[in-house]
């Protein structure tokens, strides 16, 4: 599994990081089933985090360990609580977040298996 939030001042914009994630997968060999994907809010409006929903209700119908595959942790969140927290929501699905960047702080190490 993939996910990102498409932040607003990144020029490489979501297909980059879609194809990121997909090579990582390819690399490490996990199958990459899909990549779920949120808008970042800016200017006071309400999250949208139908992505996020999306992909911890599919976590949570899986029977074994799924790899979470994202571009680097603030494509969670920009507050480190918050990463923390959703990586906290991921492992209590049953998933593992990896980021694709080598600091990894307040997550979990990668681990085989699918994606």
């Amino acid at each position: 599994m993939g996910y990102l939030r498409v932040l607003r001042h990144d020029p490489r914009g979501p297909q980059f990081w879609a194809w990121a994630i997909s090579g990582f997968c390819v690399a490490r060999g996990l199958a990459l089933r899909c990549v779920f994907a949120d808008a970042e809010v800016t200017g006071g409006a309400a999250p949208n985090w139908e992505g996020w929903r999306l992909l911890l209700a599919y976590l949570g119908g899986q029977a074994e360990m799924t790899t979470v595959v994202v571009p680097a942790l603030v494509h969670l969140s920009g507050d480190l609580a918050r990463q923390r927290r959703m990586c906290a929501q991921v492992a209590a699905a049953g998933g593992l977040v990896q980021p694709l960047s080598p600091v990894a702080a307040g997550c979990l190490p990668s681990r085989d298996g699918e994606a």
